[in-house]
């Protein structure tokens, strides 16, 4: 199990420590049934909450509808489990909005396909990325593991800006390229 034996600790009362289901089920009663739980995370954080959300389901009786939201996170498995993901999230009342900007390479990590599109970009933009034979065993690898992204993928709006290296640019696109794309829309 994913979680078991995870607790959180509520620094206004340090005896009270529960699991993540258990607070989640309290949640859930103090929602009742018009309530809705917003989960977010980035990064790591970001498939994190996706696959809490598949675990509480799996967990828990009563299941508050929840609101998913993952920033620039990588896929949490391959095709067999992003069905799986993406038949028990149409079947629930979760909403996944699944952020992803195409030049951030968290995104893309563990995905050959996105990640050599975005190792495409980065080339064709000048940015120089690895050897092409370390880049090509690279894809080749991850290739075989046959990573798939979840349902609910939504396209950040991105481009280049003038950060001179790969390593300043990529670190821009995976942190700070989301919040200029929603404030640009705002």
């Amino acid at each position: 199990h994913l979680l078991e034996g995870v607790t959180l600790d509520f620094p206004s009362d340090a005896t009270d420590r529960r699991s993540v289901a258990e607070l989640v089920a309290a949640l859930a009663e103090e929602l009742g049934d018009d309530g809705v739980l917003r989960l977010a995370g980035h990064s790591l954080g970001g498939v994190s909450v996706t696959t809490l959300a598949l675990w509480l389901g799996e967990q828990l009786a009563r299941v508050p509808a929840m609101d998913i939201y993952s920033f620039a996170g990588p896929t949490a498995g391959n095709a067999s489990f992003a069905a799986w993901s993406d038949a028990r999230i149409a079947r629930s009342p979760h909403t996944l909005r699944s952020y992803r900007n195409p030049l951030d390479f968290a995104c893309s990590s563990w995905n050959a396909a996105a990640m050599k599109s975005t190792a495409d970009a980065y080339i064709a933009a000048g940015k120089t990325m690895m050897p092409e034979w370390c880049e090509d065993a690279f894809l080749e690898m991850i290739a075989r593991l046959d990573y798939t992204r979840l349902c609910g993928h939504v396209e950040v709006p991105s481009a280049f800006n003038r950060l001179p290296t790969m390593p300043l640019q990529g670190a821009w696109q995976h942190i700070c390229a989301y919040p200029y794309a929603f404030l640009d829309q705002a």
